[in-house]
């Protein structure tokens, strides 16, 4: 159905879709753009997906974030590591983040380096054994 919404809407000349490649071609196309999108479903509470959200920030993209507002892709938004956030049931929200995108692209603002230690190896080590603990 979203290719049949894309092509009613005309909008074949921006939208693209791909085959799914090897996880070493992700990263490549990844390099390629200076947004990432991350999209969850509306549910009570966001589902993350780590490695795609690791990914991302090891390759020093910025984020946007479509998500429910219970979650940890919020959470990181709101500590600063995602740059763009929008509440997955607000198209207010979606549309005001995508204006926000459009201008920091036009006026060439960058975003600065993340601070990734939450990510670091020792850190999920340690988070992982006092979930285990629990």
């Amino acid at each position: 159905s979203i290719k049949a919404l894309v092509n009613s809407l005309e909008l074949t000349n921006v939208v693209k879709f791909s085959t799914p490649v090897s996880y070493e071609e992700s990263l490549d196309i990844v390099s390629e753009f200076d947004v990432c999108l991350v999209i969850e479903a509306a549910c009570e509470e966001g589902i993350f997906l780590p490695s795609k959200v690791v990914d991302y920030l090891q390759n020093d993209k910025r984020i946007f974030a479509i998500s429910p507002v219970n979650g940890t892709l919020s959470d990181l938004y709101s500590r600063g590591i995602i740059d763009y956030f929008a509440n997955v049931l607000d198209e207010n929200s979606i549309y005001s983040e995508l204006l926000a995108i459009y201008k920091d692209f036009v006026a060439g603002n960058s975003k600065g380096k993340k601070d990734l230690s939450d990510f670091d190896f020792d850190n999920i080590i340690l988070l992982h054994k006092e979930k285990i603990l629990l």
